[in-house]
């Protein structure tokens, strides 16, 4: 089926011997530019949609007709779609993708395919509603809609950002796709970019402009789905290209959707194939089957380690007593063994009132621990609670070496990195924090100390630096020094410029680079100035060091550590 595709591909596709049925969603139309809502009027020709196993359509906007095309789908005290007149246009399309998006989403599961040509989104506001007996509108539900919507549970992790521009080049090298794209995309127009969000194994980019942004890309099927998803820009001559895509494209990469495609193919039957060739055949079966169980099993440690080492995850989304015990495993894998579940101990003993959440009693000072995970930023009360515990434990004991530490999961409901980690809490609670003998820190800052621990293998003793600390704690470790921070990178020799901003460095030091998430340490194995190789370089020298990061992860600013032995 080709959707609103507006040129000769019809007659192309015909001519090469295809079953083409034309559809179309319908027609923008133009309205006075208002403030009011009116109907939408519904003009959507798909004959026979769930019944297509190719779908080709094109989502850009077309020529606005000067009035309403087609007809209002009820009457007028019957639920209706109702759209915002603001723009000075109504686009009745979004409706008529939601009204077949079950049968899309089962063209898509049974192994079908839809091939886009992207444009920008078209957004409007449209709502349900009918006219009361009043003669009033009354609304039900409001949501906004867009020309993208054909295959809502398919692109919801597709961000497509607006854009123009012609520069474009292909980004795989599988044949015969990458030739056909190659020739394509001379003259041809990409108008917007695309982002995808979701899982990467499912996203294929097939085109990128100058930019190194997405232009063009391919949705992959996971679980029960077979089908999938084509994204292409705007190309010069569209109809040549489907053409070349059916026919030679296709055919190789879906079988199951050109069952009488063979062509010249007919040699590969086993009755013709080369007896080595039947060989290399049966290997590969065996290969598959041996790398399914692998696959399997992996899946199942993956499983286990999920079961066991789950409560890493549960540190930086959950709150209450799921967090308490995250928090209580993550300090045993640091190697704190005295570790006390006070809440633990008043369930048991089923005792009333508010103490601390967990002692940590390895060492002296002993340290008390208040942990919370919040939907925002702490107020004084969450940052600072612990303070009111140190006092009694202290009379209670009777030892002065007690300290407390506040750990909070803040704005828990938003992945760490989109947090707002800079500022968590305020110098105000932080001064009080320094004075009253508490450490501030972050649930997110403990999963990344948990991760440098086990990573870099670092001792109990050097995560006590870390924990023990008061006022606001970061993740820096007491054996690394700050040398200073990357001011390039060159990808041909995959090296990092450092400004030695602090200290100096010796061929065989070891040095850690502080990434996002987690440090990554390695022994200096080339040190240059100015082009030239030297065993030692001083504070205040400009270097380049071979590394082991990827541009992605070499970013200007990254601070660098040296590693002490």
């Amino acid at each position: 089926m080709l959707i609103d595709l507006n040129d000769e591909s019809n007659e192309i596709l015909r001519k090469g011997g295809y079953n083409v049925t034309i559809g179309t969603f319908g027609k923008p139309y133009k309205v006075p530019k208002t403030d009011e809502w009116t109907p939408v009027f519904v003009s959507a020709e798909l004959p026979n949609f769930e019944e297509q196993e190719i779908v080709i359509l094109d989502v850009g906007m077309p020529e606005l007709a000067g009035s309403p095309v087609g007809e209002k789908a009820t009457t007028p005290k019957q639920t209706d779609v109702w759209a915002s007149c603001h723009n000075g246009f109504v686009d009745p399309r979004p409706r008529a993708m939601l009204d077949v998006l079950d049968k899309s989403e089962q063209i898509l599961r049974n192994g079908g395919l839809f091939v886009v040509f992207a444009d920008q989104k078209v957004q409007q506001n449209q709502f349900l509603a009918k006219i009361s007996e009043y003669d009033t509108l009354a609304r039900e539900k409001e949501f906004n809609v867009d020309n993208w919507y054909f295959l809502l549970p398919f692109i919801s992790k597709l961000e497509v950002d607006a854009a123009d521009g012609e520069e474009m080049q292909v980004a795989i090298e599988e044949p015969p796709l990458s030739s056909l794209l190659s020739l394509h995309l001379k003259k041809g127009r990409y108008r917007c970019t695309l982002r995808w969000k979701g899982i990467r194994a499912r996203w294929v980019t097939l085109v990128t402009n100058k930019y190194g942004e997405d232009v063009g890309g391919m949705i992959l099927p996971v679980d029960d789905e077979k089908g999938c998803v084509l994204i292409f820009p705007k190309l010069a001559n569209r109809p040549a290209f489907l053409n070349a895509l059916l026919s030679t494209v296709l055919p190789q990469v879906f079988p199951d959707l050109f069952p009488y495609v063979e062509g010249p193919r007919w040699v590969e039957r086993p009755e013709y194939e080369l007896p080595p060739v039947l060989e290399s055949k049966a290997r590969i079966e065996i290969i598959k089957s041996e790398a399914a169980e692998q696959i399997a099993e992996l899946e199942r440690q993956i499983g286990r380690l999920r079961e066991t080492d789950g409560y890493l995850h549960e540190l930086i989304q959950e709150t209450d007593r799921k967090l308490v015990v995250a928090v209580a495993k993550t300090l045993k894998l640091l190697g704190f063994n005295h570790v006390i579940d006070v809440d633990e101990k008043l369930l048991k003993e089923s005792a009333k009132g508010k103490d601390e959440d967990l002692q940590i009693a390895d060492h002296s000072p002993i340290i008390l621990v208040e942990i919370k995970g919040i939907r925002g930023l702490p107020n004084d009360e969450e940052s600072l609670q612990v303070g009111k515990h140190l006092v009694r434990r202290m009379k209670e004991l009777k030892r002065t070496d007690i300290q407390g530490l506040t750990i909070i999961n803040h704005q828990r409901h938003i992945a760490p990195l989109d947090r707002d980690n800079g500022s968590v809490f305020s110098k105000k609670q932080i001064d009080t924090a320094d004075g009253q003998h508490i450490g501030l820190m972050t649930s997110w800052e403990l999963f990344r100390i948990a991760r440098g621990f086990v990573r870099n293998r670092w001792t109990h003793e050097q995560a006590l630096s870390i924990i023990s600390q008061m006022g606001r704690i970061y993740t820096v470790p007491s054996h690394y020094s700050l040398l200073g921070a990357i001011e390039d990178f060159w990808e041909k020799p995959k090296a990092v410029g450092i400004n030695l901003a602090s200290c100096g460095l010796h061929l065989g030091h070891r040095i850690a680079y502080m990434l996002p998430v987690e440090f990554v340490e390695q022994v200096v194995e080339s040190i240059q100035i100015d082009g030239k190789p030297v065993d030692f370089a001083d504070k205040g020298q400009f270097i380049g060091v071979k590394t082991i990061l990827t541009k992605e992860q070499a970013k200007k600013g990254v601070k660098v550590f040296r590693v002490a032995s």
